[in-house]
């Protein structure tokens, strides 16, 4: 299967899938067949919840997200704005950053989030580069607050953003993106996560091969127990999600890395990524459409 190619700037307004009046929702592993073709699972939604926004800089995409969130960080994610960074072709200046911010403020605001409930966060692989950096500092200096996030730090706001509460014993998450891949999951009351390298490896030498030893490595370290199914996120997986399905609801199961015929180098690199992560054993690898780490982030500061 081709996939499609990612639109420059995608909105997504999100109806009813996440409401909470379906019987068939399971609400632990063991209510889950031994692999999937669907995962219908229903968050419930939150009660008198507030919108909150978010603008994510990331290594290759600008992003905005407005959800609407309530005390005990239930979410329902309203409004998606997806754009390129240019972070990663080392292209990005402090005028386009700055502009992109005050275009997604304006949005937020005629959406209906207050401007105090607006937040900025960079993520990890963006802040490896030094031009983010300098961007940080300048907005600092303007009194732009931005929130900064270490590798670990997003693996495991991506964790508690994406993976269900009913099914966080026995599960694990995934966040491949273009600068580095972060797997965590939850042992006890902590969360924990390791970092390896994103699609985008081939630009700093580093072999298909070398690459898989690294996904893997990382693997190694997922308990048995939270390998029974696979929360996924990140670009490779809406790639992924984007080859078999138009987005008919909150997730989708991902099919076996051998259904996938990507051609550019960066898809490539993100299926050899996703095939060094598969095993049968896991029953099956679920992307969701909604979250991100940068929606966790929000679940920390609400």
């Amino acid at each position: 299967m081709g996939t499609k190619n990612i639109i420059a700037t995608l909105i997504l307004f999100v109806g009813c899938s996440t409401s909470e009046n379906n019987s068939s929702t399971p609400t632990s592993i063991d209510e889950l067949p031994e692999f999937l073709s669907s995962f219908d699972y229903q968050p419930k939604p939150p009660v008198d919840g507030e919108l909150l926004g978010i603008i994510e800089l990331g290594y290759s995409g600008f992003n905005s997200f407005i959800v609407r969130m309530d005390n005990k960080d239930r979410w329902r994610l309203e409004k998606a704005t997806f754009g390129e960074s240019k972070v990663g072709d080392g292209e990005i200046t402090f005028d386009q950053v700055f502009s992109q911010i005050e275009k997604f403020k304006a949005d937020m605001i005629e959406f209906g989030v207050d401007r105090n409930d607006i937040n900025l966060v960079a993520s990890s692989s963006a802040l490896k580069e030094r031009k983010v950096l300098d961007i940080a500092e300048r907005l600092r200096r303007l009194n732009i607050g931005l929130i900064t996030v270490s590798a670990r730090q997003e693996g495991n706001y991506a964790l508690l953003a994406t993976v269900p509460k009913a099914f966080m014993k026995n599960a694990f998450m995934v966040d491949i993106g273009s600068g580095n891949t972060k797997i965590s999951w939850a042992e006890g009351n902590e969360t924990k996560s390791v970092e390896t390298v994103g699609s985008r490896y081939f630009e700093s030498g580093i072999s298909d091969q070398q690459a898989r030893i690294g996904i893997k490595e990382a693997l190694a370290t997922v308990p048995e127990e939270n390998k029974g199914l696979c929360f996924m996120v990140g670009k490779i997986p809406y790639l992924l999600a984007t080859a078999t399905d138009n987005r008919t609801r909150r997730y989708t199961v991902l099919e076996p890395p051998e259904a996938y015929n990507f051609e550019e180098k960066h898809e490539l690199a993100g299926l050899n990524l996703y095939d060094a992560l598969w095993q049968e054993s896991t029953i099956s690898y679920v992307f969701d459409w909604d979250s991100n780490f940068s929606i966790g982030v929000l679940m920390n500061v609400n």
